[in-house]
């Protein structure tokens, strides 16, 4: 899973499926950094 979100920024909204109860269900959830914002942060 973390390599499919390297592909991505913070501030992206990106699609999770998952499967609960034997039913698969799917939620948007928008990245943050480390540091709960969506700002890049470079090392």
């Amino acid at each position: 899973m973390m390599e499919e979100l390297g592909l991505f920024s913070p501030g992206d909204e990106v699609e999770v499926d998952f499967e609960r109860d034997g039913h698969t269900q799917t939620v948007k959830a928008k990245l943050l950094n480390s540091k709960g914002n969506t700002d890049i942060i470079r090392k």
